[in-house]
């Protein structure tokens, strides 16, 4: 891992626990329990088991935001930090679960709870993204400055939702009608948007200069496409391994309904780790055989240890 950051996690959980409760959402309440369901997904922050690679930290997304608030300003207010962070978590899990329904994936989450309670759960989780940054207004952050994180939000939302929309309408295309530049520029304006729109959030929290919110802006782009097209691969590289060779193929519209980035292959694929380096321990590439993704993986991942790199350099020169 590039940091342990099992003390945050710990800090963070406790955090969003108790501001659960303050909100009438404890574990023991009706839609508390559902909301807690979802929280406690794999991969999510309150997750009780570890993850299942070291890719990637439990509540990554809370987890990012918080080092990069604390990257650009150490003295900032540990709550400001803490709750901007979990802004970012309780947003993402709640448009993970409305991905799910719009691709109609099937989750343990999704089974349990049933489409009405899942989406009802995923928009309580989308106010309290909201409620939690307000939470800091205004003993720690002006209005001034919470309506600019605000606005901020939205137009990085508007820009994803156009992408998720165009994502969508992709599923009923035939795979001859695709290249691969259309699959980038959908996955920038999807995942791009968003994580570029968790790393300006952190950095414009704690009032970062103008040219390190744009460095980071750059980076969470550029990781954001990479992820989008990491997970598009993964699902399929699971369902050509050997050991998956006599299941049934799971679930996932990506499978079911190819679509960009999933471009069936009889070609099995090649892991390829890329090494020590930050961004490695974030996200790790699946390539598939043929040279086009491959050159499109290690472009994406290029431009994104360019933009981190410019991004020490402009703070160690501060």
């Amino acid at each position: 891992m590039m940091h342990d950051c099992a003390d945050d996690q710990i800090v963070l959980r406790q955090e969003l626990s108790s501001y659960l409760e303050t909100q009438g959402l404890s574990s023991f309440t009706v839609l508390g329990t559902d909301i807690f369901r979802l929280l406690h997904a794999p991969g999510k922050l309150l997750s009780p088991s570890p993850p299942a690679s070291r890719r990637i930290p439990l509540g990554f997304w809370a987890v990012l935001p918080l080092f990069i608030a604390r990257y650009c300003q150490p003295a900032a207010p540990p709550l400001v930090m803490q709750r901007v962070a979990l802004a970012c978590e309780l947003l993402h899990c709640a448009l993970d679960y409305y991905d799910e329904l719009e691709d109609d994936d099937l989750s343990a989450e999704r089974q349990d709870l049933g489409d009405g309670r899942l989406l009802n759960a995923a928009t309580t989780l989308f106010v309290l993204s909201r409620r939690i940054l307000a939470s800091l207004v205004p003993s720690l952050l002006s209005y001034e400055r919470y309506s600019q994180l605000t606005e901020l939000v939205d137009t990085e939302l508007l820009l994803a939702m156009d992408g998720q929309h165009r994502d969508i309408l992709v599923e009923q295309r035939d795979m001859s009608d695709m290249d691969p530049e259309e699959c980038v520029l959908i996955a920038e304006a999807k995942a791009g948007t968003l994580v570029r729109l968790v790393c300006r959030l952190a950095a414009c929290a704690v009032d970062a200069r103008d040219e390190v919110v744009h460095l980071f802006a750059q980076f969470g782009l550029h990781l954001g496409i990479a992820f989008q097209l990491e997970n598009d691969t993964h699902d399929l590289e699971v369902a050509l391994s050997p050991s998956s060779a006599n299941k049934p193929l799971t679930r996932k519209s990506d499978l079911i309904r190819p679509r960009c980035g999933t471009r069936p292959t009889q070609t099995p694929f090649r892991r390829r780790s890329q090494g020590q380096a930050t961004i490695a321990s974030v996200s790790r590439i699946w390539c598939p055989a043929s040279k086009q993704s491959k050159v499109c993986h290690y472009h994406l991942f290029s431009a994104g240890f360019s933009a981190l790199m410019r991004m020490k350099r402009c703070l160690l020169d501060r």
